[in-house]
């Protein structure tokens, strides 16, 4: 299932550690979607609301750190992680020399993972039975 090695490490303590190298690059998209809403109620009171909406998705050829691959060339991996902020803000001027201002923010973050071609990382192809 693993690539036969193609390198070896020069340093004879690292010879069984490191014994495959390959370089591959992938797509890394990233988009931040935002809207802000300001009021101006009174000069002395100030609101605002913002949302924010992430898309966060990796596509790797050789898989992530976090989904346990390293540098051989299995299948590429997409790992996600797009998220959505709400973010509500009011800065009250009670006197020239006392503000008062709250904010209250709540956010969700997703995270998913999963093979291209998962037919690559199938059991069968390393002894075991099949799924």
């Amino acid at each position: 299932m693993l690539p036969d090695p193609n390198w070896t490490d020069p340093d004879p303590k690292e010879v069984y550690n490191r014994n495959y190298r390959s370089q591959n690059s992938g797509a890394y998209p990233k988009r931040q979607d935002m809207i802000r809403i300001d009021a101006n109620i009174s000069p002395t009171l100030q609101p605002y609301y913002r949302f924010i909406k992430d898309k966060d998705e990796q596509n790797s050829p050789s898989g992530l750190w976090v989904n346990g691959n390293l540098n051989y060339h299995l299948t590429p991996a997409v790992f996600g992680q797009p998220g959505k902020g709400h973010n509500f803000h009011v800065t009250k001027m009670v006197s020239p020399t006392l503000i008062n201002e709250s904010i209250v923010g709540i956010s969700r973050n997703n995270l998913y993972s999963f093979p291209l071609e998962p037919a690559k990382l199938s059991r069968s192809k390393i002894g075991n039975p099949a799924e």
